[in-house]
């Protein structure tokens, strides 16, 4: 089969091949895909198999995103995250994500993503919870020098923890 008849969907499935050379050359054209995406298909792709492999190498391509492509992914994200069966896989890699410090991170503080995670710091639901100050304990300084609109939000969260 040709690389042009390889759909994103089967490329997905040997991004952590346990073949250094195969994954190698799966990272690179996932890499090369994500480039040319328009549409954000590729982009999208990606995040869906993360959410359903919890893959490192995933998170590894999404955190090298281009800026042009991180509004679509932070819009990715905050639909996950609106989804009970994605939230806590939304969540990790929202996580990791912000830890890796992409280029465009600083944009999460103007998102509507920044609301999202603000409110299920407020859950009961102690995984979800938990997960959630992850990404909002490593961002707190981000939002602090962007003097983000949620400012008060944030601090009224600190205090109810």
């Amino acid at each position: 089969m040709s690389k042009e008849q390889v759909t994103i969907s089967e490329l997905l499935l040997s991004l952590d091949s346990s073949e250094l050379q195969e994954a190698e050359q799966v990272r690179a054209t996932v890499n090369q895909q994500l480039s040319s995406d328009r549409g954000g298909a590729v982009l999208s792709s990606l995040v869906e198999y993360y959410l359903d492999s919890s893959s490192p190498q995933a998170v590894l391509l999404l955190s090298t995103i281009r800026e042009l492509h991180h509004k679509l992914l932070l819009e990715k994200l905050h639909e996950s995250l609106n989804r009970p069966g994605t939230r806590l896989a939304a969540l990790t890699l929202l996580g990791h994500l912000i830890r890796k410090q992409p280029p465009w991170v600083h944009h999460i503080s103007r998102s509507p993503l920044l609301p999202s995670l603000l409110r299920y710091l407020k859950t009961s639901d102690v995984a979800v919870l938990i997960t959630a100050v992850w990404p909002h304990h490593s961002s707190y300084r981000m939002i602090l020098r962007r003097n983000s609109p949620h400012l008060r939000l944030l601090r009224r969260v600190g205090r109810c923890a």
